[in-house]
């Protein structure tokens, strides 16, 4: 494309720029849409070796089966088993509302490492990885998704050493723009020794949102925020407890936290809560050695759904419904006399979903997003498309000049405005 034209184009937009229209989302809601027990006890590795499938604790979205959107072609799940090297492939139909019309087991992993693994987070095509928490270290890790080979170490900060045992990092989620520093956020179950009790059935529990930036083989420890965790739903009993399970990164940047109670109650043992979480204003607490003392600002919550679903313990955003809703998918831990290993599934509302010309996802369509895709496109024209490459905007395996004419089509349309 000649220059002069570019120049023009880079000009109206800064024009546009200048006045962005802002697009208000509705607040979230959530909806359950029942459940659906795992079809199958055992499964093969991809060494063939077959193992028995249990205590299946964190849940990641690896995209369509079909590499279409349509939910009729079905979606690629990937589930980690606790106190295990293990995980497992599974294939989930949805229905337009979001219920469960087919789940089928596709396949094992094992991974290089055994530990207490209870959160799972796929990074995408682009690095083909995935990140899964342990409780017994703690520690956060990185495994190639093909061969399960550990690629590294998140660096934790050195205050998660002092967790209690079985109340280190449940959760785990990742959000990983098209272009830019990806973000990974993890937590403890239940308060550090530093940081407080834990829960009772009269007071809830302090525990460490921990969010690392940047990029796969290469993150940073960076924000860290306090949360408080619900008390107990009923009177104390054997392994009675209330803690921070898992957390799910939205489009938007914003986190949802899944918190789950076991306690005696009429209403049933368990009782998992859903809750949107709100970062702003809140202490980064990455530099203080006790939370028990107060002194901060945590982060605020909104409940958007409780119910007794067994041992619900990992969460997975899914594919988007007809209705532009999101599915939400959550894994149920066998490891207790009354739980199964079952899929959850919840339709949620509201949600955001960056514009296809919002490459940097900080929710504004403008020139940062076209330099952006310059940048990728310059380098990689005349050249065999990457995974997930954003530079191949007409997914046909080749960067060309189709590709400039598809982004600068997206971006003109919706230059200037933003979401949230």
């Amino acid at each position: 494309m000649p220059s002069g034209r570019l120049g023009l184009l880079i000009g109206l937009a800064a024009a546009i720029w200048s006045s962005p229209i802002m697009v208000h989302a509705d607040g979230l809601t959530l909806q359950s849409r029942g459940s659906s027990l795992l079809p199958a006890t055992t499964v093969a590795d991809q060494f063939g070796s077959t193992f028995t499938i249990t205590g299946v604790s964190g849940l990641t979205y690896l995209g369509p089966r079909s590499g279409e959107r349509a939910l009729d072609g079905g979606h690629r799940f990937l589930a980690v088993m606790d106190n295990s090297d293990k995980a497992i492939h599974l294939g989930v139909w949805f229905a337009a509302d979001g219920s469960i019309v087919n789940v089928q087991v596709e396949g094992g992993l094992r991974l290089s490492l055994s530990h207490d693994h209870e959160g799972v987070a796929y990074t995408g095509p682009k690095w083909g990885t995935i990140l899964v928490s342990d409780e017994d270290t703690p520690a956060v890790r990185e495994f190639d998704l093909a061969s399960g080979t550990i690629l590294g170490v998140l660096p934790l900060p050195a205050i998660y050493a002092q967790r209690r045992a079985n109340f280190g990092l449940e959760s785990l989620t990742v959000w990983v723009p098209p272009a830019g520093d990806a973000r990974v956020w993890t937590a403890n179950e239940e308060a550090l020794e530093p940081d407080g009790p834990v829960s009772s059935p009269s007071a809830g529990t302090w525990v460490r949102v921990q969010r690392f930036d940047g990029q796969s083989h290469a993150w940073s420890a960076s924000a860290q925020w306090a949360y408080r965790v619900e008390s107990m739903h009923g009177n104390t009993i054997t392994g009675a407890r209330s803690g921070l399970v898992d957390l799910i990164a939205l489009p938007n940047g914003r986190l949802l936290a899944l918190e789950r109670s076991f306690a005696f109650s009429l209403a049933g043992l368990f009782r998992s809560r859903l809750y949107e979480v709100m970062s702003a204003g809140a202490t980064d607490t990455s530099g203080l050695g006790v939370l028990a003392d107060g002194g901060f600002a945590p982060v605020g919550k909104r409940l958007l759904w409780q119910g007794p679903a067994e041992n619900l313990e990992g969460l997975a955003l899914g594919p988007i419904l007809p209705d532009g809703s999101r599915s939400l998918l959550g894994v149920v831990d066998d490891g207790d006399p009354i739980s199964q290993n079952r899929l959850v599934a919840f339709a949620l509302s509201g949600v955001v979903e960056p514009s296809n010309a919002d490459l940097n996802w900080d929710l504004c369509v403008d020139i940062a997003d076209l330099l952006v895709f310059l940048d990728a496109w310059l380098v990689r024209l005349g050249t065999a498309s990457l995974p997930g490459d954003i530079a191949d905007r007409t997914a046909d395996g080749l960067v060309d000049v189709a590709d400039l004419l598809e982004f600068l089509s997206d971006w003109l349309t919706n230059v200037g405005s933003c979401r949230s």
